[in-house]
């Protein structure tokens, strides 16, 4: 059957208010992670970034900064290795892992910042020129 290694919600995946309100959201996965898991995890890891030199799609990346469960040096990476010429990476200020579900201010912010690159993207492609 296999190993179960259990994530279990920690405070430093969101502001500290928010946890209670995450911990009995229904949609949330409490499964635990397999260590098969892990292992496919790591291994996709490594393809995705061997074929990061290679990636040329528009992309909007936003992180926490006291994300502690995603390293930022990742979102750096991507923006480094990427041939993408339209990229975006928006880091928010104390903010932690799960930005949809943070303090109303992030979470209106990230939604924000979702909606004007893809509108921006949208209205672009009807014109024929990038954003």
């Amino acid at each position: 059957m296999g190993t179960s290694l259990g994530v279990g919600l920690r405070a430093w995946w969101l502001a500290g208010e928010r946890v209670a309100i995450y911990n009995t959201d229904p949609l949330i996965c409490r499964a635990g992670l397999k260590v098969c898991f892990g292992i496919q995890l790591l291994n996709a890891v490594s393809r995705v970034e061997r074929a990061l030199p290679r990636l040329t799609l528009p992309f909007l990346l936003l992180q926490g900064s006291a994300d502690r469960l995603c390293d930022s040096r990742g979102a750096y990476l991507l923006m480094e290795s990427a041939k993408s010429q339209d990229k975006t990476l928006k880091i928010y200020e104390g903010a932690y892992h799960v930005l949809h579900k943070e303090l109303p201010e992030v979470t209106s912010s990230v939604f924000r910042e979702i909606n004007t690159w893809v509108s921006q993207r949208t209205a672009a492609a009807g014109t024929g020129s990038p954003p």
